[in-house]
């Protein structure tokens, strides 16, 4: 089994709550959790959702979704976890 570190990305979805990101993360996570590869490789993602707002700054808002994330890898990784 192959447990390597993943590359990290951002996907913005304007004018999306926190909680249509979070359905949106979901759904992603089942579907790539869910798929094929050859030699019965098992893929998983780890997600962490947050929601701009007007308070933020941008290093800021990147600050509580890196939490975020990390909040989903020590959870035991293949979940979601929005910023609180």
């Amino acid at each position: 089994m192959l447990d390597g570190g993943g590359e990290e990305f951002i996907v913005l979805l304007p004018s999306t709550t926190g909680r249509g990101a979070m359905q949106f993360a979901e759904l992603a996570r089942k579907r790539v959790e869910e798929a094929t590869f050859d030699e019965d490789i098992k893929i998983t993602i780890s997600l962490g959702i947050a929601e701009f707002t007007k308070e933020d700054t941008v290093n800021g808002f990147l600050k509580r979704l890196d939490s975020a994330l990390y909040e989903s890898k020590d959870k035991g990784r293949n979940c979601c976890t929005i910023s609180g």
